[in-house]
């Protein structure tokens, strides 16, 4: 049996579906072991950011896997904690695999845009049950699953095509990243746990 990278942020999401009981911490951590696994299989990692100082530290080799499964674990994050309306987290990662497969089919890597065309026909047909009825839902195990996803489609466009952007791969998550930041820094400021669910969330508040 192939490994899959993917399966230990699966896993911890459809742990947390059916029990409840596991925390913000785990479940980060297992999605930093994908991005890991991710980086083992294929030997890709960051090694750049598009910061010079810090393009400069992802030479070594060791800190870009770390820095590489930390980004990967946000994105997936992201992704759950997005989905928190129906269609909301599926729309907002069909937006960003769409922007992903474009640049990867500006820059003639058909395989990338393929997979990232694959992932998001995927996603769509979740989409059409989950919007706007919502007879299905992502859950955390889904939310984590296709939030892997995208983030290693956009590890593997950077890395594979040097003349794409940081910063394009980064706008193309921005909803997801900025909606982490802003949540983080609320809590923060609120001096609130950072796992504890509210309904404070940008989306929430639209």
């Amino acid at each position: 049996m192939s490994l899959n990278p993917a399966d230990a942020a699966f896993a911890a999401g459809l742990l947390e579906d059916l029990t409840k009981r596991v925390g913000v911490a785990v479940r980060l951590v297992a999605t930093m072991i994908s991005g890991f696994l991710a980086w083992w299989i294929t030997d890709i990692a960051l090694n750049r950011v598009g910061i010079p100082p810090l393009n400069v530290l992802l030479t070594w080799t060791p800190l870009a896997i770390a820095f590489t499964a930390f980004a990967v674990a946000g994105v997936a994050n992201a992704i759950n904690i997005v989905d928190g309306f129906n269609g909301l987290s599926s729309g907002t990662a069909l937006i960003a695999l769409t922007s992903l497969g474009a640049m990867a089919t500006v820059q003639g890597d058909v395989a990338l845009a393929q997979t990232c065309m694959l992932v998001g026909v995927a996603v769509l047909g979740f989409w059409f049950v989950n919007f706007p009825l919502g007879k299905i839902f992502l859950g955390d195990g889904g939310a984590y699953l296709v939030g892997f996803a995208l983030a290693w489609l956009a590890v593997l466009l950077l890395m594979r095509n040097p003349a794409v952007s940081p910063w394009a791969a980064l706008l193309a998550c921005g909803y997801p990243v900025i909606e982490v930041l802003y949540s983080m820094w609320r809590r923060w400021r609120n001096k609130m746990p950072a796992g504890e669910p509210d309904k404070l969330h940008l989306h929430s508040l639209v």
